[in-house]
């Protein structure tokens, strides 16, 4: 009795985890995937000591243009919450 109660649980718990809603795993996961790369061309660009030769804000204002010295560019957007740091 105990086994098959265990069987069914189990099945039950299979069943309504394959219904769950993955589109906004994948949304987060698209964003993460964007952080990292800009994560990576900041790194790069302080591996190969390039420097910011300018700035903007975007249109939208969301974020800032860092032009840098070899003439690449890398887009900055603001944290989700946009809560100011601590003064320091």
């Amino acid at each position: 009795m105990k086994r098959i109660f265990t069987v069914v649980a189990l099945a039950v718990v299979i069943i309504l985890a394959g219904c769950t809603d993955l589109d906004d795993i994948y949304r987060q996961l698209d964003e993460q995937k964007k952080d990292l790369a800009n994560v990576k061309q900041l790194i790069n660009a302080a591996t190969n000591e390039l420097s910011v030769v300018s700035y903007k804000e975007l249109d939208d204002k969301s974020g800032y243009e860092l032009t840098m010295s070899d003439g690449s560019k890398i887009i900055l957007k603001h944290g989700a919450r946009g809560e100011p740091g601590e003064q320091g």
